[in-house]
């Protein structure tokens, strides 16, 4: 029996080489590219909080998603977030303590009971890696499809 292995480093390196040439050639492309990417995940970020939320109305939690404008981090890497604006989207994400407000009371009693954060966004960041990696290798494509990179 004859086994075949095959490293594949060489071409990830060789497409992470494209990227880097992308990046330095052609900013404004790489700059549109990054705000899709943010889009697609702000998109798949608004239908996990969908699904996540049990009851119909979502409010301002849903609405409280956007994404910011491309920008260089560090040096060299692009980068683009999406966060959510809303001023209860912390307590929805990682958790809190339950407040009781027995009626009749002027003030909230602290139970010791606490509500377990969902992690929407870290879910679905974990799960746009791999659609973003395709979106990738697209973008590398395009542009070598074009003839800009060589």
């Amino acid at each position: 029996m004859i086994e075949m292995h095959f490293d594949l480093h060489e071409l990830t390196k060789l497409s992470d080489d494209f990227l880097e040439a992308a990046k330095e050639k052609f900013p404004r492309k790489t700059k549109n590219f990054m705000g899709r990417a943010g889009n697609r995940m702000r998109t798949r970020a608004r239908a996990a909080y969908k699904s996540d939320i049990k009851h119909s109305k979502t409010g301002n939690l849903v609405r409280g998603l956007s994404r910011g404008r491309p920008y260089i981090y560090g040096k060299d890497e692009f980068s683009v977030r999406v966060i959510n604006k809303a001023p209860h989207a912390h307590l929805f994400e990682h958790g809190h303590v339950l407040w009781a407000h027995p009626p009749g009371a002027k003030h909230a009693i602290k139970t010791n009971r606490m509500v377990e954060g969902r992690h929407t966004m870290a879910h679905t960041e974990k799960a746009f890696q791999e659609e973003y990696e395709g979106m990738v290798d697209e973008f590398v494509d395009q542009l070598l499809q074009e003839g800009e990179i060589l």
